[in-house]
This record gives C-alpha cells, sequence and structure tokens, in this order.
C-alpha cells in the first residue's frame, strides 16, 4: 500500500514539474522551434477589415473583408511564404508566394 501511495505522489509530482517547465515556453519561442525543422510550416489566416472608398484607396477596396490563408515554412536562414484565397474546393486562387534565401540585401 505504502509502495502505490509513493507511485502514486511521485507521478503526481513529475507531472507538475514538467507542466510547470512547459509554461516557460512563450508561443514565439514555440514557433521558432517549430520553424527550425525542415518540412514543419506553420499556416494562418488573416482578415482585413475596412471601409475603403474606390476613388481614394483603389488596392484597399479591392481586398477589404477578404480572407488570406498564409503559408510558411523555413530552413535555416531561408524561408518561403504564400499567401492566397481557397476557393469552395479548398484550391489556392490569388496566390503570392515571397522567397528569401537569407543573403543580406
Amino acid at each position: 500500500m505504502k509502495r502505490l501511495i509513493a507511485m502514486i505522489l511521485f507521478l503526481a509530482m513529475l507531472w507538475m514539474v514538467t507542466s510547470a517547465l512547459a509554461a516557460d515556453l512563450t508561443l514565439p519561442v514555440k514557433m521558432q522551434r517549430q520553424m527550425q525543422h525542415d518540412g514543419n510550416g506553420m499556416k494562418g489566416s488573416i482578415q482585413i477589415h475596412s471601409n475603403a472608398d474606390p476613388v481614394k484607396d483603389p488596392f484597399l477596396y479591392a481586398v477589404q473583408n477578404a480572407e488570406f490563408d498564409i503559408l510558411r515554412n523555413a530552413s535555416g536562414a531561408q524561408w518561403h511564404m504564400i499567401f492566397f484565397q481557397p476557393d469552395e474546393t479548398e484550391q489556392q486562387k490569388n496566390r503570392t508566394e515571397f522567397y528569401f534565401n537569407g543573403e543580406k540585401i
């Protein structure tokens, strides 16, 4: 019985220690660690909310209230980012890609 109680206490303390260590990781640190491994990417989406005038701000008027998805992948100092809009069949339309090879400009 004492061994069972000791084992339960040990597991509970181990669980608390691992939870405390995980709390030290902030979101930027987690994202940076994920991006350090080849093949791991990040995905997200943004929506631009505005009430732009078509004459004064034609670009903002064209993209207002549209949702865009973002895909990003990195390998070392190189990264690749894609902005696009998904259609009903999840195909990418209005796709724009950015590449950075890690060299200073």
